[in-house]
């Protein structure tokens, strides 16, 4: 069984370092789970509506197949960067890195990289149970 709790625990060990937050985000926007819950909903939202709308443009150039994986958002106050974790067309898992504007952006990578490898046993979990 999933315990939110602990995926949320495990989600606030990569906060420091110049990392602000941390989360699971559906494709339709939900948050699954986030280090830091304030103010996480609007990120979220926008976060995974500008993931697929250069999903759904890339599969108009590029022969109709996509390969987008991750992207880099920098902001005018914080670097996002976000990687499906799941990446099946039914549901899709985003993981999200936001650090402050200094924070290098090998150390937002790496944290993506990190949670990625941590939580690649519950790929199948998170594929499958996501909220609709």
């Amino acid at each position: 069984m999933l315990r939110a709790k602990a995926l949320t625990q495990a989600l606030q060990l990569c906060v420091g370092d110049g990392i602000t937050n941390a989360m699971l985000v559906n494709d339709e926007g939900n948050v699954l789970a986030a280090a830091d819950l304030t103010e996480h909903e609007t990120v979220a939202a926008v976060l995974a509506s500008v993931y697929n709308e250069y999903k759904a443009a890339e599969k108009c150039v590029d022969s109709g197949s996509s390969t987008l994986q991750s992207m880099l958002f920098d902001c005018e106050n914080a670097r996002v960067a976000c990687q499906e974790l799941t990446g099946q067309e039914e549901s899709k898992v985003l993981i999200a890195v936001i650090g402050c504007k200094t924070t290098e952006l090998g150390i937002i990578w790496n944290k993506l990289a990190l949670i990625r490898h941590n939580l690649q046993p519950l790929e199948e979990v998170l594929a499958n149970k996501v909220p609709a």
